[in-house]
């Protein structure tokens, strides 16, 4: 994948705002607000974060709204700014599998592809491709989405479109009953979040 081309892997090498870097900096020193805690948040490595406070790295879209959370506070700069003025904040999720013919997922097996989806999504989606006619020929090749995945299942998902897991294999129905499902014992399931189509830029 040609990281290059999205504005969101630009970012890496672009200097980041002074009041950013000091809202993060000032965060950090808070009590309980370790450095290396926000860095198993984002998902990256914890001198990329030194890296934003000292203003080298600009944080991602994406990465912003995580920071807010983790420090309590809004940042000081819109996200739109950051991104340029754009109203289209590229996302990346991983893709876990593919969607035939009926119900099944079939899982990627350690060859995860990741995708581009709206600014929407939260840190922890997943994406499952649909192929054919599965929930229907209008979503043929569109991305599934989901995020929240509950272990065991939760009695607010019945009745509910949700990715089920079993011990042996994955699939995508409609949630009857949280603890089996054709005699099989369910072991986590997740909502789906909504379908989207894929973003090629």
């Amino acid at each position: 994948m040609d990281h290059g081309r999205f504005k969101e892997a630009e970012q890496e090498h672009k200097q980041a705002p002074t009041e950013l870097c000091e809202w993060i900096d000032r965060g950090l020193k808070k009590p309980g607000k370790r450095p290396g805690m926000l860095a198993k948040l984002l998902g990256i490595r914890p001198e990329l974060v030194s890296r934003m406070r000292s203003g080298e790295r600009e944080p991602r879209a994406r990465e912003l709204r995580v920071i807010e959370a983790f420090l309590g506070e809004p940042a000081p700069i819109e996200i739109d700014e950051l991104m340029g003025g754009t109203s289209f904040v590229p996302v990346r999720v991983r893709v876990i599998g593919n969607l035939i013919t009926g119900s099944k997922v079939v899982l990627l097996d350690g060859r995860l592809d990741e995708v581009i989806v709206p600014d929407t999504s939260p840190i922890a989606t997943k994406a499952i491709k649909i192929r054919g006619d599965s929930l229907g020929a209008l979503f043929d090749r569109w991305l599934l989405l989901y995020d929240d995945v509950r272990t065991p299942p939760t009695i607010d998902l019945r009745d509910q479109l949700c990715v089920i897991g079993f011990e042996h294999d994955t699939t995508v129905k409609k949630l009857d009953n949280i603890a089996t499902l054709d005699g099989k014992p369910i072991l986590w399931a997740a909502a789906v979040r909504q379908l989207v189509q894929k973003i090629t830029r």
